[in-house]
């Protein structure tokens, strides 16, 4: 495997034509993660790294994808790593890998899902939305994210998920954007364009766990769908878990496909 510049990255396009994630798209558009090119002529394939995720591109399989791909796992000491194949022909290998490597590395493994869910943007419910934001608790206050919530962010390590893919502020300002809300002075719920491409965004949405339960998170979605519209921007939201899935249905998603992932969960000495 070749590592690209990200000026070379335009080299992995024809592998990722049909992604499954709006962060594969940025990749292309952000100087994000990292990346590598096999170039053979008979098994060409991509990888993209970015956080905790490998996205592997190709229609052929290199015979050292999976060990390449756990080998920077475990470099970048992750504690979770996932794998996601583009294209549902590479899922035998990783099947295969699984099985048989499951006792090879110092994690457990396991095969799960995500569910891609698509919305159109000139048919919002603005009536349903509206009613959303209108439900926001007293004691909770909506609030964009600032140069001054950034800066709080960043200093937080489970905040700081909202914009980690920023190097800072005015690259945030110019190309991302997002809401907290906070109870006092304590933010205790965000959603955020994680990454963004030319044309869209992907959605990151979390709400503190003592905080659940009040339909906080469909009130966020509905801010920023509406500020996705006003901006032109489409929403990517690739749900993780059922209760995801249930916040995307409330707000007018529905499912475009389900993603194969393979989950890697190390055990970091």
């Amino acid at each position: 495997m070749r590592e690209l510049h990200f000026e070379e990255r335009n080299k992995l396009a024809s592998f990722f034509q049909n992604p499954t994630s709006g962060i594969v798209k940025a990749a292309f558009y952000q100087n994000i993660g990292k990346a590598w090119i096999k170039e053979e002529e008979n098994k060409p394939c991509g990888i993209l790294l970015i956080g905790n995720t490998c996205y592997y591109g190709g229609h052929c399989v290199e015979e050292n994808a999976a060990e390449f791909i756990m080998e920077q796992f475990i470099k970048e000491r992750m504690a979770i790593g996932d794998i996601i194949p583009q294209d549902c022909s590479a899922l035998p290998y990783f099947d295969e890998f699984f099985r048989s490597q499951k006792d090879a590395y110092p994690c457990s493994m396991k095969k799960t899902e995500r569910h891609l869910m698509d919305i159109d943007l000139d048919r919002l419910d603005h009536s349903r939305l509206r009613t959303f934001l209108n439900e926001i608790p007293p004691n909770y206050e909506l609030q964009p994210i600032s140069h001054l919530l950034f800066d709080r962010a960043r200093e937080d390590q489970y905040l700081n998920n909202f914009i980690r893919l920023f190097p800072d502020y005015k690259d945030f300002g110019k190309n991302g954007f997002g809401f907290f809300l906070l109870e006092g002075k304590e933010i205790v719920a965000g959603i955020s364009s994680y990454a963004r491409y030319k044309d869209g965004v992907e959605v990151q949405i979390a709400v503190s766990p003592k905080h659940r339960g009040k339909h906080l998170a469909s009130s966020l979605g509905a801010a920023f769908l509406l500020e996705c519209q006003k901006r032109k921007l489409y929403p990517w939201w690739d749900c993780a878990n059922p209760t995801s899935e249930h916040i995307a249905t409330e707000l007018g998603y529905v499912l475009k496909q389900v993603t194969p992932i393979y989950r890697c969960m190390f055990t970091l000495s």
